[in-house]
């Protein structure tokens, strides 16, 4: 008996160690999506209406009220996920978090602006195959942008006005960041680059490890996109041309001498896309970046600039006709029309 007394504390310990083994798994296993960034800074900039993982392009379908569907990297096999009308999207390699855009929006609700955005309704999560919807937050919500465990957002409400909010997707708690209006969109390294109405839009930093803030460029900037050792930004100082700073603000120079409303860039950071608004020949062009040539793509007013690796797709402003672009020198234009699927 005593012998057996002996043993068991040697039995007991293999198995609380597969327990605690299983439970960690599954812990991590639960949170797998720890430790990543959101979609591209230009796409957010412009409602982050699409956004590609691996071989899959997730999208809001205009065709469909703005339901969230999913496609193959060549634009075929159309799959439905929700019937939610989604806007900044963020997928992650289990989820996607998304917010829903105020009332039944069709194509002509879609406002345009010099810094576009959408009203929208609550902060929601739903799996990949369409499963587990789940609600976040319920307020009037935009910019949403993932940054390793935590969503950061831009909270919009009547009594408090705008207001910078962070997620956390461990302890599932809001908090406020900043008593004013930041959009957290161009997060790059663990640092928030933005303009904010409270100080002129002069282009910040914020170090999102200690919140310390810091002044890089004085003058009215806005929609700032970080990308390789730059930060482009439209210039309202310089009648909205599109400029583009050193990461500590310095040497700032103009890359188009044209009043814009909206730009991207290619995620290699060669191209240049932009919506030129001058009145009389308002189009939609790209510069290379490497020879700083530009060239028209198209006459008209397009917006809502999302990028890919292969595509960027825009949709008319006047006709709100979504169309969609090969990326590079000898590119192709046509018209993005996918399926609504019931």
């Amino acid at each position: 008996m005593k012998k057996l007394i002996k043993f068991i504390p040697f039995l007991i310990l293999p198995i609380i160690t597969m327990i605690l083994l299983a439970v960690l798994y599954f812990k991590t296993l639960g949170n797998d999506e720890e430790h990543r960034v959101g979609n591209q800074t230009g796409n957010l900039w412009n409602c982050g209406l699409y956004e590609e993982i691996g071989d899959r392009i997730y999208f809001s379908n205009s065709n469909d009220n703005g339901a969230l569907y999913v496609m193959n990297h060549k634009c075929t096999h159309f799959k439905k996920i929700s019937s939610d009308s989604s806007a900044y999207l963020n997928v992650t390699n289990k989820n996607i978090y998304y917010s829903i855009q105020d009332s039944t929006i069709v194509k002509s609700n879609y406002e345009s602006s010099a810094i576009n955005t959408l009203s929208t309704v609550g902060i929601y999560r739903v799996r990949l195959d369409g499963t587990h919807r789940s609600s976040i937050n319920d307020g009037n919500c935009s910019y949403l942008n993932m940054n390793g465990d935590s969503i950061y957002y831009e909270n919009n409400s009547e009594e408090e006005g705008k207001q910078l909010y962070s997620y956390n997707l461990q302890d599932k708690k809001s908090t406020l960041i900043a008593d004013e209006e930041i959009a957290p969109v161009g997060i790059y390294n663990n640092r928030l680059y933005y303009s904010s109405e409270f100080d002129g839009y002069t282009l910040r930093k914020i170090n999102l490890d200690n919140m310390y803030s810091f002044t890089l460029l004085v003058g009215e900037y806005h929609n700032p996109i970080v990308i390789g050792d730059y930060i482009y930004f439209i210039s309202a100082t310089d009648n909205d041309a599109i400029g583009r700073c050193n990461l500590d603000g310095s040497n700032p120079t103009i890359l188009v001498n044209e009043s814009t409303s909206a730009f991207n860039l290619s995620l290699s950071g060669r191209y240049l896309y932009y919506q030129v608004n001058d009145g009389a020949n308002n189009r939609l062009c790209v510069m290379n970046l490497s020879t700083r040539k530009s060239k028209d793509i198209i006459r008209g007013d397009f917006e809502y600039l999302n990028i890919t690796s292969n595509y960027l797709f825009f949709r008319d402003s006047k006709n709100f006709t979504d169309y969609v672009l090969t990326v590079g020198d000898n590119s192709k234009l046509g018209v993005f029309d996918p399926p609504v699927i019931k």
